[in-house]
């Protein structure tokens, strides 16, 4: 009744409009992803082992830092963008366009160059706690997916193209045929080829870059060929206006690498690979409330963006009441996750891996706080409002590796979750004091920055 409610606001406006059907079309494919999701988690382990498929989420842990080289150009280009169309400037919206295009390719073809090589000169083992007759497969890994992921950058600036235009169901939409892609191929690696990590680098880097190309072709060769990028429209100029905002994203991106992206690190470090994959597979269950927000969050940062450019905060209000109560909504469905959890993960998993109870309690608190951060940085962020949210972030990450190396060392996996859930409590109170303010045109200083 609440989704209901909040899908059904609105009728006869254009933007809420949009906010429904991509919420629409997004939770029909979210729940095929899921699906592929929790097939190919037990098929993936099967196939190369709980340890293999704990060092592969750590490394393609390391290679999404990556993303940080991009100095927050794509979520400042989402809100530049958006804010073009708002204001029906389709022209200028298409230079923005072409230049990101140019831009990434100037920052990540070098980047994986050099990375390549850099690949063979790291002791993998030493880093991840593993076997030392790994080093040589790792490395070739680590070179396929460096590739492989700067490719994948430049492709996804179309997936930021299609956030700006609130088309974000048709963005998942792609995604979601890239994971199907993975587990088709997964499944035919486990009938015939024996067991690497190789081999299933492959499958899991290159099949999204398919799909990739063919929603590039789609987007820019059919839907919209306005927004066609060209070379000759790239403006050097535009590079200043979108980091301008781009820039306080790209130090925030840097945080959530610290705060959040180390997490499967820490814990290979702490407790080795296994604990890596019982946390992955913790997560993966106990998150569906959590991508259920992230879906409805999805095209309203963009929503946001053209509610402000176009000054109007009673839409904005009407929108955030109804996002708490999907919050509350979320909140009941995960009490209901851990209650289940001991039955969905023997017949998930069976005895592929061995789940602590204390570690889905722990991982439920800390993924509802995400879930309430995540929340209200659809409108923050949509607004490009995030100083106060950087500098507390800032002061965060000084205090968290080091709280959760000691925690973890005492505690093991539990003990590093903990540590990043007393990093990140108060957020939620400062959220939302933020959010409300602004939303009551009542922000000043530091709140309205």
């Amino acid at each position: 009744m609440i989704l209901a409610g909040f899908l059904n606001q609105f009728r006869t406006n254009s933007r809420t409009a949009k906010v429904k059907k991509n919420v629409a079309g997004s939770f029909l494919v979210k729940g095929i992803s899921i699906l592929i999701t929790l097939i190919l988690v037990p098929l993936t382990i099967g196939y190369v082992s709980s340890e293999l498929y704990g060092i592969w989420l750590t490394l393609a842990t390391i290679i999404s830092w990556m993303s940080i080289f991009d100095l927050g150009f794509g979520n400042g280009l989402r809100n530049r963008v958006a804010e073009c169309i708002a204001l029906c400037n389709w022209e200028e919206a298409r230079r923005y366009v072409s230049t990101a295009y140019v831009y990434f390719a100037l920052i990540f073809f070098p980047l994986a160059t050099i990375l390549f090589f850099v690949a063979g000169l790291v002791d993998w083992c030493a880093l991840l706690n593993v076997d030392s007759g790994y080093q040589g497969t790792l490395i070739k890994v680590m070179r396929i997916v460096v590739v492989t992921f700067s490719i994948t950058m430049i492709f996804k600036i179309q997936n930021t193209v299609l956030a700006a235009l609130q088309m974000n169901a048709l963005s998942n939409a792609f995604e979601m045929f890239g994971q199907l892609l993975v587990l088709v191929m997964t499944y035919i690696l486990t009938l015939t080829t024996k067991p690497s990590l190789i081999y299933l680098a492959c499958v899991i880097s290159i099949c999204p870059i398919v799909i990739y190309i063919f929603e590039s072709l789609w987007l820019y060769g059919v839907k919209f060929k306005r927004l066609c990028p060209s070379i000759k429209l790239a403006e050097k100029q535009l590079v200043g206006n979108v980091l301008n905002l781009g820039i306080k994203f790209f130090i925030m991106q840097i945080s959530v690498i610290v705060l959040y992206q180390t997490i499967n690190i820490i814990i290979s470090h702490v407790s080795g690979p296994e604990t890596v994959t019982e946390y992955n597979v913790i997560y993966k269950y106990l998150s569906l409330p959590l991508m259920a927000t992230t879906i409805i969050i999805q095209p309203l940062w963009s929503a946001f963006t053209d509610a402000y450019t176009l000054k109007d905060y009673g839409w904005m209000g009407r929108a955030y009441d109804k996002l708490i109560k999907i919050y509350i909504l979320g909140l009941v469905t995960m009490v209901l996750l851990v209650i289940f959890s001991p039955i969905v993960f023997k017949l998930w998993l069976g005895n592929k891996v061995v789940i602590h109870g204390s570690f889905v309690m722990i991982c439920a608190i800390y993924v509802l706080i995400l879930m309430w951060n995540s929340l209200h940085s659809a409108l923050i962020n949509g607004l490009g409002k995030i100083k106060l949210l950087l500098y507390c972030t800032l002061v965060t990450i000084v205090i968290d590796i080091p709280l959760a190396f000691t925690f973890g060392k005492i505690f093991g996996g539990e003990g590093v979750i903990g540590a990043i859930i007393l990093m990140t409590v108060s957020g939620v109170v400062l959220n939302r004091i933020q959010v409300k303010k602004i939303i009551n045109q009542t922000a000043s200083g530091i709140w309205n920055k």
